[in-house]
């Protein structure tokens, strides 16, 4: 059984978080403190990796290599933000074949033209070609989750459009729906509106026994770690430029086995032993 299986087993039976690991090392933490699967979003993975902004700058082809690394390190479930799909139709079925290929378990797709302009102002496909894309991706996956996403609430700011293209997602085949920017009150009843469950990204205001009972099966966290590690960087960056003092020693000693541990170093160290290697 692949991890996309895994996964669906896990959202029929509870409620899943799962935290942006916008690296191995981010990713590796996740599955040590306990979480069910992770989260590895375009935001995270253009400023993390690349170095740019999350405005289509990085190819779908470059998150499904950044998934595939990450993948290859963890045994959990790897959500993916396939972005629009890469293109149309038929270039999104051959992105889903490589990324499930690469090992992601979940992928959602959106109906926002790639640019980034959310907000008034933005551009949405029509709905039958978003829908399309849907089906493509249900056409060509094999075992992975596909979640029909719409930015309609962001563009239109009418909660109405955003449940109409979640029902065209469920009807063109999506596992899960996902509305970006729908207000809490329509989000909870949103799977009883399209009849599938629903993925969210971070809610404020409801708690994990509301969210559930509500068909709510999937919690997306999709910024607070890259954003986690930029405020903690730049404030010790701050403080070293100032000072010129790094870590506190009892830190440094706290942290850096740690941190080798979580990486494998106590393995390859036994493995040092085991072929006598000084």
């Amino acid at each position: 059984m692949g991890q996309g299986q895994d996964l669906r087993h896990l959202i029929e039976d509870q409620l899943v978080v799962a935290p942006d690991a916008h690296d191995l090392l981010t990713a590796r933490l996740a599955e040590q403190v306990g979480f069910k699967a992770i989260y590895l979003g375009s935001y995270g993975s253009s400023a993390t990796r690349h170095g740019l902004a999350d405005q289509s700058l990085v190819s779908v082809a470059q998150l499904i290599k950044h998934a595939r690394v990450v993948c290859g390190r963890v045994d959990i479930p790897l959500i993916l933000d396939l972005e629009e799909g890469g293109g149309n139709a038929v270039t999104t079925y051959r992105n889903v074949e490589a990324a499930e290929k690469a090992g992601v378990a979940a992928l959602h797709i959106e109906d926002h033209v790639a640019g980034k302009a959310y907000g008034p102002g933005g551009t949405l496909h029509p709905i039958e070609v978003a829908a399309d894309k849907i089906r493509a991706a249900v056409d060509a996956r094999s075992e992975m989750l596909v979640i029909g996403r719409t930015e309609a609430a962001h563009v239109t700011g009418d909660p109405d459009q955003a449940i109409a293209r979640c029902r065209a997602f469920a009807e063109a085949g999506a596992d899960l729906v996902l509305a970006a920017g729908l207000p809490l009150e329509e989000t909870l009843a949103l799977a009883g509106e399209v009849g599938k469950p629903v993925a969210t990204f971070g809610l404020g205001g409801a708690t994990k026994e509301e969210l559930a009972a509500s068909g709510v099966k999937l919690v997306l966290h999709a910024l607070e770690s890259t954003l986690l590690w930029y405020s903690t960087a730049k404030g010790w960056l701050e403080h070293l430029a100032d000072t010129d003092q790094g870590i506190e020693p009892e830190l440094f000693a706290e942290a850096a086995p740690a941190v080798n541990t979580l990486m494998g170093g106590d393995q390859n160290a036994e493995l040092s032993r085991r072929y006598r290697l000084t």
